[in-house]
């Protein structure tokens, strides 16, 4: 007959008490817990941990390099495919030789008023005997 859960329960505590290793149907260990694991095996672990840390900065810094190359290819692409839209943008457009004498005019106008220096009005005020200033008499 069958074991009862009882028994399967009290072989369980027996197991993990002892440290015993007790194989179920597919091999692997049952009742592990982690004070029962050996040095070995917390080796193993941690070795697998280092590694795995390592693979993850290596391909982080693989990213990175090929990241900055795909930026740069981009950045003369964009470069070249913007000169080629303006030559072609210039060439499409009719451009006359005559210019617009308001145009002109309001050219000259804002040149003259950019290349002329602001006027300042300054206000002197003098000051009383006391130091302070004195009123205005505007």
């Amino acid at each position: 007959m069958g074991a009862t859960r009882k028994d399967i329960r009290l072989r369980d505590e027996i197991a993990l008490s002892i440290g015993n290793k007790i194989n179920n149907k597919s091999g692997y260990r049952v009742g592990a817990h982690p004070k029962h694991m050996t040095s070995i095996e917390f080796a193993v672990i941690i070795a697998f941990f280092c590694l795995n840390i390592g693979i993850i900065i290596l391909g982080i810094s693989f990213l990175r390099k090929h990241t900055e190359e795909l930026v740069k290819a981009l950045d003369q692409s964009i470069s070249q495919a913007l000169v080629s839209i303006v030559e072609n943008v210039k060439s499409e457009l009719p451009m006359s030789g005559d210019i617009n004498p308001v145009q002109m005019a309001v050219a000259s106008f804002i040149q003259q008023m950019a290349n002329r220096p602001p006027e300042l009005k300054a206000q002197v005020i003098s000051r009383a005997e006391d130091g302070k200033f004195a009123k205005a008499l505007d």
